[in-house]
């Protein structure tokens, strides 16, 4: 299906990156730390090509939250720029905040912009 990048998606669309979104995301242990970062960046250029939007993907991973935390432990990061030099922090909502932050500053705003996860 054919979208563009400055309008809605299509509601088939959007379906399918929930899906997408919902089968991509890995929630780290600490057996298992790694690979949350990989699969939400994989995630974001997999849409970014299918829909000529940019994307940002809100999810947990291995961290400090900021230096808060004396030892790592699952947090909330983005595959972008969470600000203040972090990059991680320790609640969902703080992280989708950080989020829309950019995407407010970001090229065109948001209108060319999908945040998937963290809601």
């Amino acid at each position: 299906m054919r979208v563009n990048a400055r309008q809605a998606l299509p509601a088939a669309v959007a379906a399918d990156i929930d899906r997408r979104t919902t089968e991509a995301i890995i929630v780290p242990t600490e057996e298992a730390p790694d690979g949350a970062y990989d699969a939400a960046v994989a995630l974001a250029t997999s849409v970014s090509w299918d829909t000529g939007k940019y994307v940002a993907v809100v999810f947990e991973d291995w961290g400090d939250a900021c230096g808060t935390l004396e030892t790592p432990e699952v947090v909330w990061t983005s595959n972008v720029d969470l600000g203040d030099g972090c990059s991680s922090v320790k609640t969902r909502a703080e992280a989708r905040d950080r989020v829309n932050a950019y995407v407010e500053k970001a090229v065109s705003g948001h209108d060319t912009w999908i945040i998937l996860g963290g809601e």
